[in-house]
């Protein structure tokens, strides 16, 4: 029913999901909001949050990246690393053609 000076609202729905066999009645009536809401202009916008997230999430993949690698490694140790990995070599494969 209308009841003047009043905002009242009734929803009707249906539940279990995909069932409905049984009727909901929500009703409410609309209040005054106790504080002021806060201005627009000082929220804070979801995008900045998650470009500053995902900048420092790469930077500090970038400082890891930087403090694993070993800077001091001189050119040639990649190739000796190699030969040590299959094996003793061109000394060993010398040795053993001789």
């Amino acid at each position: 029913r209308i009841l003047p000076g009043q905002d009242r609202l009734t929803l009707m729905t249906c539940t279990p999901y995909g069932i409905n066999s049984h009727r909901l009645l929500v009703s409410g009536r609309r209040v005054g909001i106790p504080v002021p809401a806060p201005d627009p202009t000082d929220l804070h916008d979801g995008r900045t949050v998650g470009g500053w997230s995902a900048l420092s999430v790469t930077l500090c993949g970038c400082a890891g990246v930087v403090a694993y690698r070993k800077p001091w490694r001189s050119p040639g140790e990649c190739m000796r690393h190699a030969t040590r990995m299959y094996g003793k070599g061109a000394a060993s494969r010398r040795k053993h053609a001789a």
